[in-house]
């Protein structure tokens, strides 16, 4: 059974407890005690059923660095690593670059659609777009910088229908002829 416990620090509440390690944390809440009691109890069950995981502060940029340079050992195709590369460079760093990457939410991914959509690029690219940055993320989780990464799903850009162009009466003429 995990421990813990929380008291008052000058005008905040801080909880101490124990990680799945055994070593000794602590993290200063707020000024609300039953917020810091709800988030030790949050902390304890993670601990107890051994989800707990103490995420690392880094900025997108510092991850996508160290990332990028991971990607030749992951056995892509060069064409592949050109692409992240390429959509890293162009158009994620501008946009999220100091971020943490902890602070990335839907909304700011609904942002930078937007802003995409904004700048004229079509429906396929800010697709791809999308999918490397949920690349990303999803390998942030996998390394332990995130806890979860945001819902990506339904941000895709609609597909362009093209009209049908029916034939109209003259046209089954010259069809049927």
């Amino acid at each position: 059974m995990a421990q813990g416990s929380v008291y008052k620090r000058g005008l905040k509440w801080v909880i101490r407890y124990y990680d799945d390690t055994g070593k000794r944390r602590w993290k200063a809440i707020g000024t609300n005690k039953k917020e810091a009691e709800r988030e030790l109890r949050a902390i304890m069950g993670q601990v107890d059923n051994g989800t707990f995981r103490e995420i690392k502060p880094i900025s997108f940029s510092q991850y996508v660095s160290r990332w990028l340079a991971g990607l030749p050992a992951k056995e892509l195709k060069p064409r592949t690593q050109d692409f992240y590369a390429e959509i890293t460079k162009n158009h994620l760093l501008p946009f999220f670059g100091a971020t943490q990457l902890t602070a990335i939410d839907r909304l700011m991914i609904k942002d930078f659609m937007a802003e995409k959509e904004k700048q004229g690029l079509a429906p396929k690219t800010r697709s791809h777009l999308l999918v490397g940055l949920a690349t990303i993320l999803n390998e942030a989780e996998d390394d332990g910088y995130l806890k979860l990464t945001p819902k990506i799903k339904g941000l895709a850009p609609k597909k362009e229908r093209k009209q049908k162009k029916h034939l109209g009466e003259e046209g089954i003429q010259k069809f049927l002829a």
